[in-house]
């Protein structure tokens, strides 16, 4: 069947995708089943690796087998894709051992991670560097760095258990977090099986790592899209402000209006209130000559009745001096 793996890596050649393409393949060794992928890439060179990888643990396994004395003894290869995208594949890939006389069978998962565009496969210290196992300890007990079984549940270090090794086995996430598989009776006793320490890009640095090329990307393009509206922002300020400052001149030219026109209206009412204030003055003016006048022509007319009356009176008098005379003659 190594002869067929072979001849799949060879056609890899004739296949060309935009994604991974992960297809089945399986094979019976002496009675036992293992089923393991095949990849296929438009990047040729990284997909022969990929499969390499694969084939390297296949070949492992099968040596362990033939190290096994027992009938009995049994094995088994199975796998699972965790992300398939555009820019990476995950692939979780399980081998299994059973030892005639044992309790119970006792299984490995390796995690395979690969960037398809720099063809590297991840390993975790080109994210966290090598940090001792007693800080991812402590943080795993503090919560910072989440650690979850199989069925990505919470699973808590007791007392019992507790981080002594780097695991060598990961996966890089969509997130870009780093997670860091550890197999049974690491962390956790058999029975909750494979454990998973889950890393934040954001606590690579801390741990004396650097952080992830799409971490620092997505970083940049914040960094520019902030650049970018604290400009427009700036923009933005400078025309409100503008406009605020062309708002205040016409403004302020209105009020230069307004203040003009009401001095001018005052000062029409000004001229206004002369004009009346002359007007009255004149008229008070001709009406005191007018009854100057009539004053005047009323001493004049009772001059006149005076006189009339006095001259009625001396010719009452007269005739009655003459009606005197008279009678006196007779």
């Amino acid at each position: 069947m190594m002869k067929t793996l072979g001849i799949a890596l060879l056609l890899l050649g004739l296949v060309s995708t935009v994604t991974a393409q992960v297809t089945d393949e399986t094979e019976n060794f002496n009675g036992n089943l293992l089923k393991y992928p095949i990849v296929a890439l438009e990047n040729k060179s990284v997909a022969k690796k990929i499969n390499k990888d694969i084939a390297d643990k296949l070949a492992k396994l099968k040596k362990q087998h033939s190290s096994m004395k027992g009938a009995a003894d049994k094995i088994s290869m199975s796998y699972k894709v965790l992300l398939e995208n555009d820019d990476r594949l995950n692939l979780l890939v399980y081998s299994w051992t059973y030892c005639n006389g044992a309790a119970h069978g006792m299984y490995t998962t390796a995690g395979l991670s690969y960037d398809l565009h720099s063809e590297k496969k991840a390993i975790p210290s080109d994210y966290i560097g090598t940090p001792s196992p007693q800080t991812l300890d402590e943080g795993v007990r503090l919560g910072i760095f989440q650690l979850t079984d199989t069925n990505n549940d919470p699973v808590s270090l007791t007392d019992f258990w507790k981080v002594e090794t780097i695991s060598r086995e990961c996966v890089v996430n969509e997130d870009g977090s780093l997670t860091l598989i550890y197999q049974p009776y690491d962390l956790a006793p058999y029975a909750v099986g494979n454990t998973f320490i889950t890393i934040p890009p954001s606590e690579f640095v801390t741990l004396g790592g650097k952080y992830p090329k799409s971490m620092i990307k997505q970083a940049k393009a914040e960094q520019n899209a902030q650049t970018k509206a604290a400009k427009q922002l700036k923009e933005q300020y400078k025309a409100e402000q503008s406009a605020q400052e062309k708002a205040a001149k016409q403004l302020q030219q209105q009020a230069k209006l307004e203040q003009s026109a009401q001095e001018k209206a005052a000062k029409q009412l000004q001229q206004q209130a002369k004009i009346e204030h002359n007007a009255q003055a004149k008229a008070a003016k001709l009406q005191q000559q007018r009854n100057k006048v009539a004053a005047k022509n009323e001493l004049k007319a009772l001059k006149q009745n005076q006189k009339a009356e006095l001259e009625r009176l001396k010719a009452k008098q007269r005739e009655e001096l003459l009606n005197c005379k008279n009678k006196i003659r007779k």
